[in-house]
């Protein structure tokens, strides 16, 4: 097999869509025969072993498979980011100070996601202020 065919475990977990420890089960499970280790010590995985398992959909083994597993964990940090997005927008702000007016009522100004345009003026909203009564 040439080197294009080998990945690390990392790669082939990104790869295959399981975690690490899942290859490592495979490989002791003796699913994975033709890994290797390099001279740094890093593990190697063959493509053929992951179809030959069954973790791998042989036609995503026929493409540039580096390039499979790479854009594969950028398509999930895409997927982290988003989700954070998607938080951060649903958090509530703060609603602004209440300013007491004569009658006893409170304005307060909406705080507003769009920008302000410069013909119009914000609305404001009076809201009653309850008697000592409750």
């Amino acid at each position: 097999m040439s080197e294009s065919t080998y990945l690390t475990r990392k790669e082939a977990a990104a790869l295959c869509d399981c975690h690490v420890d899942s290859i490592r089960r495979a490989e002791k499970k003796g699913l994975l025969p033709n890994s290797r280790q390099r001279a740094d010590g890093t593990i190697e995985i063959a493509v053929a072993d992951l179809v030959a398992a069954g973790m791998l959909d042989p036609l995503a083994a026929r493409t540039d498979v580096t390039e499979v597993a790479g854009r594969s964990r950028a398509e999930r940090d895409l997927t982290v980011v988003r989700q954070e997005l998607a938080v951060a927008n649903t958090q509530i702000s703060p609603p602004s100070p209440a300013s007491p007016t004569p009658d006893g009522s409170c304005t307060y100004e909406p705080i507003s996601t769009t920008p302000a345009s410069t013909t119009s003026t914000p609305s404001s909203t009076q809201l009653p202020v309850p008697g000592p009564g409750g």
